[in-house]
């Protein structure tokens, strides 16, 4: 069965910085798989280069048989890859159920003076998108805070209500960049259940890019280790904890002890 996501060769380069060389990976269709790796590790790169905020230096990345060297953002989100960031990119002053209805903006099709123009068909999409914005928040239990300013919500609720704008673009593949970053402990085990149920019942496809290595090791079919924009290391939880080379360059042997 061919890959949803492939990639072969990727690279990017900063002048003379090589900051992902050579990169090789697939994502079947249904897999969690996490990117890791230390700081600096080319990681957020990878995901750039993926949802075209970021230029292929040389490579190929290819989503459901569509090349994605070259294509706009925009363009790749109507494909169906949707991405969370590492910093929390909510719209504060928007309420909690408008950053979910701007997340359906990529499958509206009236356009920008349609919507200006407040036209019939501008008016079913806007109430439509409104009817499915409220659909989300209520299945992720958020529906009770929809009228408040997203900037007013805890850190926690924050980041539920990024993953949940991003699954409102309808993606078959979504990226999580750190989304356990600033979480506590019950946040995280909170988090770990929402990305299993995205899976199981969205049918979603999950690369993320994560330091919790328990949630990494729990929640993952598969793991890609990257150190100084290199792979070094490419398999399930059991054999990424058992290889030396990640070990040494990112886990350290107290993980190994720890996990023994």
């Amino acid at each position: 069965m061919t890959p949803l996501l492939s990639v072969d060769k990727l690279t990017k380069r900063f002048g003379g910085l090589v900051a992902v060389g050579d990169l090789d990976f697939t994502v079947e269709e249904g897999q969690i798989v996490a990117l890791i790796g230390p700081n600096g590790a080319g990681k957020t790169t990878v995901f750039n280069m993926l949802t075209g905020l970021t230029d292929i230096s040389s490579g190929t990345a290819q989503f459901a048989g569509e090349p994605l060297r070259g294509q706009p953002s925009f363009r790749i989100a109507k494909l169906g890859i949707g991405r969370t960031f590492q910093n929390i990119r909510l719209f504060g002053r928007m309420t909690v159920l408008d950053n979910v209805m701007v997340g359906f903006h990529c499958r509206t099709s009236a356009g920008l003076f349609g919507a200006l123009l407040k036209t019939g068909k501008a008016r079913r999409e806007q109430a439509k998108s409104r009817d499915r914005a409220l659909e989300l928040l209520a299945m992720f239990g958020l529906e009770s805070i929809k009228d408040e300013y997203s900037c007013n919500l805890p850190y926690g609720q924050q980041r539920g209500l990024e993953i949940v704008r991003a699954l409102a673009t309808e993606p078959r593949l979504l990226l999580l960049d750190e989304p356990a970053a600033g979480l506590n402990i019950a946040e995280t085990a909170t988090l770990m259940g929402l990305i299993a149920r995205i899976r199981r019942d969205f049918c979603r496809t999950v690369l993320l890019i994560e330091h919790d290595m328990k949630l990494v090791m729990n929640i993952s079919d598969k793991v890609i280790v990257l150190d100084h924009g290199l792979k070094i290391a490419d398999g399930d939880p059991a054999t990424i904890k058992a290889d030396t080379k990640v070990i040494e360059a990112y886990l350290g042997t107290g993980f190994r002890k720890s996990h023994a």
